[in-house]
């Protein structure tokens, strides 16, 4: 099926760590991310979209990095493992922006993509308005969490690699 052109998204999430160990957490984040397709969902609640029923939905993604040239950057590229004919795909880059000596933002910059030409598109801003968004928003406060978690778990490892 032929896609649309991308619908921009630009998103963030705090992290309460600093900047260079949030860095180095993130490789080893992004190679389980990597080695393990399917793992991580794209979930949504669709009572958050006032659809009105009660469910949710979890779409099993695989997730691609690329180092930029940009310090503190990395492309990004999230797909769904099933029905790549149903689901968008989302193409950008995750960045980290410094906030306070502790703490940085996690941001996603980049868009998304909806199959169906046309009917797609429609759907996502009728029906599903707000639920890319919404999703990668979870994905990417998640992602902030388990960075937090992560440097906690391996404080000493990180700071070793950042000095």
């Amino acid at each position: 099926m032929r896609r649309q052109d991308g619908i921009p998204l630009s998103i963030c999430s705090a992290v309460s760590a600093p900047i260079q160990l949030a860095w180095t957490a993130l490789s080893d984040i992004t190679k389980d991310f990597e080695a393990n397709p399917g793992r991580e969902a794209l979930a949504l609640d669709l009572d958050e979209l006032e659809i009105p029923f009660e469910a949710k939905l979890a779409v099993p993604i695989k997730t691609r990095f690329a180092t930029r040239r940009s310090r503190y950057e990395k492309a990004i590229s999230i797909k769904p493992t099933i029905r790549r004919d149903v689901f968008p795909c989302f193409s950008g880059v995750l960045a980290f922006e410094s906030t306070l000596a502790r703490t940085c933002q996690l941001r996603l910059d980049g868009t998304y993509t909806v199959p169906l030409g046309i009917l797609g598109k429609t759907i996502d801003m009728t029906f599903m308005r707000g639920a890319a968004k919404a999703s990668l928003q979870g994905l990417l406060d998640r992602l902030s969490q388990q960075l937090v978690e992560r440097i906690e778990r391996n404080e000493r490892k990180y700071a070793n690699a950042v000095h």
